[in-house]
């Protein structure tokens, strides 16, 4: 496998959609962009009709043709999403404007979705607090809703990108969850009580400071700016990798970290060595097989940490350490499906300028099964209560855990 996603996904993944320049384009322009859509879609995927029949697909194009009159521009294309979502190919989709968030950030640990960041001080008492509703609908509705948006081929994928659609204006006016697109009322549970908010959609500016829910910093998120970094631990003999995109850092080559790590094989006394992959949306796949080769010549346990989050070519890095190196994988399910279309390219609609998602090839990776995840060996999940102490179940676990293979 040679790139098993583009860099648009890991934007994705970390709640940048793409923002496109909406044209002002008349309804004419719409339809002839359907039209692309539909044929560049069928021509260029494996197989759109893996999933949703051919019948279905063009009935869902008819229909969108017929609410184009009624639709608002930016609601567009997250219908034409809400049509590619149906495909069940996690790499195919169509990005749409988002220029206007709400100013809070959610995350969905177990079945319950909790308030893990505000941008304002005086949001703070939110922090925390669990999502039970937003508007007239119950958290159950909004989940199955804002989850039609989601292009997936297995729920815990749907599980972890589905609450940046509850902070998004326009999927919410959308959906029919909020009537209005830059307002919107979230039901919060606070001590058995409920507790309902009205916030006000912001321009989100680059690099902006939130105020997050987490007392104490996850250590494995404590460096959020580096992609991939290590730490020798001499009190636990191990080395820990943080491996949260599989490209290249400008400032620091894999290859720098591969010397390092061999260096401290050779030099120091090391009984395992942690890749952590949880927060790991892909990249390039073979980045990471120079660090392999110098762990298949070591006489080192490897333990692997995954998540929902884990996607592409950090998934098939799992799965490949798993089969090479004897890895024990460590914590929950991953968002990708083994077995699934891949190797990305797009398009952009000739009058929007709205960008499409393609995959363009089928990876079998697990052969005479069709499993709808990689599931860990020792499953493990870091509940809220723990990420708010800074408290890291799967880590620890990968710091201790002995096995019989």
């Amino acid at each position: 496998m040679k790139r098993y996603v583009a860099k648009s996904f890991a934007e994705l993944f970390l709640g940048l959609i793409i923002v496109f320049d909406v044209n002002g384009a008349s309804l004419v322009d719409w339809q002839q962009d359907l039209d692309f859509f539909a044929k560049a879609l069928v021509e260029r995927h494996p197989n759109i009709y893996h999933k949703l029949s051919k019948e279905t697909f063009e009935a869902e194009v008819e229909s969108l043709r017929a609410d184009l009159p009624k639709l608002k521009e930016q609601h567009i294309p997250i219908r034409l999403q809400q049509i590619t979502a149906k495909m069940g190919d996690l790499h195919t989709r169509v990005s749409w404007r988002h220029e206007f968030s709400y100013p809070i950030m959610f995350t969905q640990m177990g079945e319950d979705v909790y308030v893990t960041a505000v941008l304002h001080e005086n949001m703070r008492h939110l922090l925390g607090l669990k999502l039970v509703g937003i508007e007239d609908s119950s958290l159950s509705e909004v989940l199955t809703m804002a989850g039609s948006l989601i292009s997936a081929e297995n729920k815990y994928a749907i599980k972890a990108l589905v609450p940046s659609v509850l902070r998004d204006g326009e999927a919410l006016q959308y959906l029919r969850i909020s009537k209005r697109s830059d307002a919107v009322v979230y039901k919060f549970e606070d001590q058995n009580k409920l507790v309902e908010v009205q916030l006000q959609s912001v321009k989100l500016l680059p690099n902006v400071s939130w105020h997050r829910a987490a007392q104490n910093a996850i250590y494995s998120m404590s460096r959020p700016s580096e992609i991939y970094w290590y730490e020798y631990h001499r009190a636990e003999q191990a080395i820990y990798i943080n491996y949260s995109r599989c490209e290249e850092r400008k400032d620091f080559p894999f290859q720098s970290l591969v010397n390092a790590v061999a260096s401290i094989l050779s030099k120091e006394k090391v009984e395992r060595v942690i890749i952590d992959l949880r927060n790991n949306p892909g990249g390039q796949e073979n980045l990471i097989l120079p660090l392999l080769n110098v762990l298949k010549n070591k006489a080192v346990k490897v333990r692997v940490l995954i998540g929902n989050r884990t996607f592409s070519s950090a998934f098939g890095n799992a799965l490949t350490i798993k089969n090479q190196l004897n890895g024990i994988l460590i914590g929950q399910p991953t968002g990708q499906k083994p077995n699934a279309f891949g190797e990305v390219k797009s398009f952009y609609l000739p009058h929007s300028r709205t960008e499409v998602h393609h995959s363009t090839k089928y990876w079998t990776r697990i052969k005479g099964s069709d499993p709808d995840a990689l599931y860990p060996d020792v499953p493990l999940e870091m509940s809220f209560h723990q990420y708010t102490q800074g408290i890291d179940p799967v880590l620890q676990k990968a710091l201790t855990f002995e096995s019989e293979r």
